[in-house]
This record gives structure tokens, C-alpha cells and sequence, in this order.
């Protein structure tokens, strides 16, 4: 049976996150970047990736697992590069000083690439990459996460999802914003159906057999399915080739678990980088011809039962705009963040 379904506010929500995180003891302006990507992702339609993690975030934010305070400090640097110590802050924070660096860089050398260590979950890649393309750079963005993939052919998680985002500047259009797993689909996805007591696709997930599933459960004991076959499985591979070996941080299985607070810190390492297209001469080149590209594509013909062509970042901003006076919460995550509220003394207000 599918979970009741209930609507929260995107202001209200916002405001209470960062009053709650602020009281856990997180300064004021991290405070504030973490409600700013948990409702982006609620608003670009990734619930998976929003409220839903906050009561974690909290809870190893309790134990030690997550610094509430702190630097990302540089380890080293040249020009147009940096490696960076996130210093265990909460990901979304960290992630987000990371891609700012990467934007200086590029602004100055025309290219700048970030590594990050010691980093922690950092929601959805789009927030990073789309911030990059709002500066006139074309944004890149990866991670690695706890292994939940099997290498293919094998059935024991070795590796993450290790997401990818690139965000394109399109003049007059909007930016063309791709983010994807590596996996058929975001571990989040399971998360919700398990808690709202949905079946899956047997293409999203493989048993401890290494048989598809279609029981959730099921597919979180045993591995995600790559997306595209061993296609997904060289893409997750060469992501935490970027975001974790070189920068230092953990790779494959080595990732910590968000979800378990016996197993230490993440260390889950970053990628980003930003490619400044006013410093290259191509800024107007670019933003034409995408934008030319993008009206291409939106006037493509279309095969039966499709109204419209749609290019990445299409579906998310459609989904912001339908859902600016409210965004659709499962009952079971609404509890938990009532439950949340109700120990620190600030109430849900959804």
C-alpha cells in the first residue's frame, strides 16, 4: 500500500530546516545552504533527495560524524586547479564551497578543476553544476556514494551510483541541466517505495542472488542494477576514479554508509569543475548555438504518445513550477521530521 501523501510549504520548510540545523548547533549560513538544496531537490521533483535525509544529517550530526563547524581548507592549488579538505562539514556545504572555487579558478585561468576529501552526502549534482552555468561556466559535477553496485557480472555492491551532472548555459534558454546515476536509478528511489510500501521495476534492483526484484527490500539487501549494463558500470567506475582516487578520498567499497553511525565518516570524495566561457572567447558562440540547438530539439517531430521533446533540465524546472506553493511528502517522512522538531522545540510548521 502506497503511502499517504501530504503537501509542505517551500518557504515554511525552508525556514524551519535551518532553524532546526542551526540548533543542532550548525552556523547559521551552513545552516541555510542545507535547506537550500533539500528544497531545490523537492522542487526539481529528486524527493529522494530531500527532507527525507534530514533526520541522518541530524543524527550523525549528534554523533560525531559530521562536524558541525569548521573550514574546507586547501591542501594544495595552482592556477587553475585546487584539492581541497572538506573537513567532514555536512556535504551539502562543503560541496557547495568546493564548486565556488571551482568558478574563481575558472574565472581566472579560463578552466577550474576541484577535488574534494572528506566529504560527506551532498544531494542532488544539478544544484552544484547549475550554480557554475548562472556564472557563465559550463558545470561539471560528480561523486561517489557507499557501494550499492555490483561490477557487472557480479551480484556484492562494490561501487556507488556515482552520479554525473553537466549544466550548459543557453542564452535565452535556459540552462540544459543533465543529472544522472550511474545505477538505473538514484538508492533514494528504493528508500521512498520501501517506506511507502511500493513495488519497483525489476530493472531498478537485483536480490542477494543477483536476481531482479521488484521488492525493494529486497534490492537493498542486495545491489543496484547499473544503468545501461556494463555501460553503468564503467561510468560509476571512472566517476570515483574523479571524485574519489584523486582526490584523496574513499573509494569503492571503502565509502562509509550515511545510514550507519558504526562505520566512522564518509569520506566520500568530489569532483567538480567549471569552464568559464567569457574567458575562453566563446561565450556568445555557445549560448547561440545551444540555444539553437534547444529550440531544435523542442521542435523535433514526435513519436506517438509523447506531446513534446524535452531537453535535460526541461522535466525538473516543469516539476519547480507546478509545485511553488507545495511539494508532495510521504507521511512516514513528514513523522519523522515532527518527531525532529518536536525534540529540539520548533515545531514542523507543514
Amino acid at each position: 500500500m502506497h503511502s499517504e501523501l501530504g503537501h509542505a510549504d517551500p518557504g515554511l520548510a525552508h525556514r524551519w530546516v535551518w532553524q532546526l540545523v542551526a540548533k543542532v548547533g550548525v552556523p547559521e549560513e551552513d545552516a541555510r545552504l542545507l535547506a537550500d538544496g533539500l528544497i531545490q531537490a523537492h522542487l526539481s521533483g529528486m524527493d529522494g533527495h530531500g527532507l527525507f535525509f534530514l533526520p541522518t544529517y541530524v543524527t550523525r550530526l549528534e554523533a560525531g560524524l559530521i562536524a558541525r563547524t569548521g573550514e574546507v581548507r586547501v591542501l594544495r592549488e595552482g592556477p587553475a586547479f585546487a584539492l581541497l579538505d572538506g573537513g567532514n562539514l555536512l556535504g551539502h556545504v562543503s560541496a557547495w564551497k568546493a564548486m565556488g572555487v571551482a568558478i574563481a579558478k575558472a574565472a581566472e585561468a579560463g578552466v577550474g578543476m576541484v577535488t574534494l576529501c572528506r566529504g560527506n552526502h551532498s544531494g542532488i549534482m544539478a544544484r552544484y553544476t547549475l550554480r557554475a552555468a548562472e556564472a557563465g561556466c559550463i558545470g561539471i559535477a560528480s561523486t561517489n556514494t557507499p557501494p550499492l553496485m555490483a561490477p557487472w557480472g557480479g551480484y556484492v555492491p562494490f561501487f556507488g551510483t556515482n552520479p554525473i551532472s553537466i549544466a550548459v548555459p543557453a542564452g535565452p534558454e535556459p540552462p540544459v541541466v543533465l543529472d544522472m546515476a550511474t545505477s538505473a536509478v538514484a538508492r533514494s528511489k528504493l528508500l521512498v517505495a520501501d517506506k511507502a510500501g511500493a513495488r519497483i521495476p525489476p530493472s531498478w534492483g537485483l536480490d542477494e542472488r543477483g536476481m531482479p526484484t521488484e521488492d525493494p527490500q529486497a534490492a537493498l539487501r542486495g545491489t543496484m542494477a547499473p544503468m545501461a549494463g556494463h555501460k553503468g558500470f564503467g561510468l560509476a567506475l571512472m566517476m570515483d576514479a574523479l571524485s574519489g582516487v584523486l582526490a584523496g578520498a574513499a573509494s569503492g567499497p571503502e565509502v562509509g554508509d550515511v545510514f550507519r553511525t558504526d562505520a566512522g565518516p564518509q569520506n566520500v570524495g568530489h569532483f567538480f569543475q567549471a569552464i568559464h566561457l567569457e574567458r575562453l572567447g566563446q561565450a556568445d558562440a555557445v549560448r547561440r548555438r545551444m540555444a539553437e540547438m534547444v529550440r531544435a530539439l523542442h521542435a523535433a517531430p514526435t513519436a506517438p504518445g509523447t506531446d513534446r521533446i524535452r531537453v535535460p533540465g526541461d522535466v525538473e524546472r516543469e516539476t519547480a513550477t507546478a509545485r511553488r506553493r507545495g511539494f508532495p511528502l510521504s507521511r512516514e517522512t513528514a513523522d519523522g521530521l515532527r518527531a525532529l522538531g518536536d525534540r529540539y522545540g520548533i515545531p514542523w510548521p507543514c
